[in-house]
């Protein structure tokens, strides 16, 4: 045979078990027909209250949530503008930095060839 007996103690379990499942179901059961009644119950115009209020709430929410997706693509603009802004002026520091450096060496080899200039002159510190 393919089938295989329970043991007594299991079958005395579930016997133990099932009165208490089908009680519970029961009970979940009722109190769904309970709340189905009750939203059966109501008059027309409080439900369609409800289902205008309902409606309120997600246009609101459909219209804070557009509001904040257009902010965030304006922020993101912002950032990227930014970002442009802030690479364009560190490639201006860096030839600032470069011109600078290529103006003091060039003044200090000319010190260096004339010692006068350094004394009247307009040498940068």
């Amino acid at each position: 045979m393919g089938l295989t007996r329970l043991s007594d103690r299991e079958d005395w379990l579930i016997l133990l078990y099932l009165p208490h499942e089908i009680e519970r179901l029961s009970e979940q059961l009722e109190e769904k027909e309970r709340e189905t009644q009750q939203l059966m119950n109501q008059p027309e115009c409080e439900r369609e209250r409800e289902v205008a209020l309902l409606r309120r709430s997600v246009e609101e929410k459909e219209r804070a949530r557009a509001a904040s997706d257009i902010l965030c693509r304006s922020l993101a603009d912002e950032t990227h503008q930014l970002r442009r802004t802030l690479a364009a002026t560190a490639h201006m520091c860096q030839h600032l930095a470069k011109c600078l450096d290529e103006r003091q060496r060039a003044q200090g080899d000319a010190g260096e060839r004339s010692p006068e200039v350094g004394r009247g002159g307009s040498k940068l510190q």
